[in-house]
């Protein structure tokens, strides 16, 4: 069986699962098991956020140890766990993996498991499926978290990341409908959270990627469509940190405004890369907003704090 796409901070991985547990067999697919409970004690709890090498980064317990270090992510499925931690923990083996991205020599083993009970701030999650593998393999930079959580993958929670206060909120409830100025839905088919990407009157969807530390990532045919103050410029792949790969990247700054809803975004820095099939908007604009995800109805709210620009 093999898996669909998933991306980790820009890194797209194929996972080909041989696992034995049929359930396990879902992990990396496009819809993995859901945890077999969350529970909140608390009305809402506040869990701190760090930027670490522009990821969202969180402190979880795993099955009462920790705290442990985790990524945010919306690229990934589901749970990853490092291979170090996983065997530190002794979660169980329950099938083996293979994951692999365009420009790495060779796929790296992986592995299927379990783990009873997750907790980040006074949510606790049981019964979660996660793949386990060398975060070195599939990450780039210089601070490795020790696990990646998909911050989309909590039916019944709204998950709200405050960049400006730098910090993660978790709280049962729904999002109001669409309106297409602050509250987006994603295609029930879309891997990832995505939102609508106006760019001088081009009208994009682009997927919500928090794990991305650039701002706007698009397909390189765009570079040709788009006004834009210069040439685009190629930026050598030993400064990219994006994982991506033998994938050429140009960059240049739109000659313009980009729109998100009613948010308005002047003159925009934007990466073109080769062989990308959709767009991406990453940290340097997401870190202006307050964002929620609504994975039980597939929304997501952006929100601006007064004097935030």
């Amino acid at each position: 069986m093999i898996g669909q796409p998933v991306c980790v901070s820009g890194i797209l991985i194929l996972i080909l699962v041989h696992a034995s547990v049929a359930s396990a067999q879902q992990v990396v697919d496009r819809n993995p098991p859901l945890p077999s409970l969350i529970e909140l004690s608390v009305p809402k709890t506040v869990v701190r956020m760090e930027l670490v090498d522009g990821r969202p980064v969180v402190s979880v317990r795993v099955n009462g140890k920790g705290p442990f270090q985790f990524a945010l992510e919306t690229g990934v499925t589901g749970t990853v766990v490092g291979a170090e931690l996983a065997r530190e923990l002794r979660l169980p083996d329950m099938g083996e993996a293979i994951a692999g991205r365009p420009g790495a020599a060779a796929p790296v083993r992986a592995t299927v498991t379990r783990i009873d009970k997750l907790e980040l701030g006074e949510a606790e999650i049981s019964g979660v499926f996660a793949v386990s593998t060398d975060m070195s393999s599939v990450w780039t930079g210089n601070h490795l978290p020790q696990g990646v959580l998909n911050a989309a993958s909590f039916p019944g929670l709204l998950v709200t990341l405050d960049y400006p206060a730098k910090r993660i909120e978790l709280q049962r409830g729904e999002l109001p409908a669409v309106d297409g100025r602050t509250i987006f839905a994603w295609d029930a088919e879309g891997t990832l959270p995505s939102t609508p990407l106006a760019l001088n009157g081009l009208k994009l969807e682009v997927a919500l990627n928090l794990g991305l530390a650039s701002g706007i990532d698009l397909p390189e045919k765009y570079s040709d469509r788009l006004r834009l103050t210069s040439e685009p410029v190629a930026v050598p792949r030993n400064k990219t940190n994006t994982g991506d790969g033998e994938s050429e990247i140009t960059v240049a700054t739109l000659n313009g405004m980009a729109k998100l809803g009613e948010f308005t975004i002047n003159h925009p820095q934007i990466r073109f890369i080769d062989e990308m099939a959709y767009g991406n908007i990453g940290q340097e604009i997401l870190q202006r907003f307050v964002v929620t995800l609504d994975s039980k109805n597939r929304r997501l709210q952006l929100a601006r704090k007064a004097g935030k620009e």
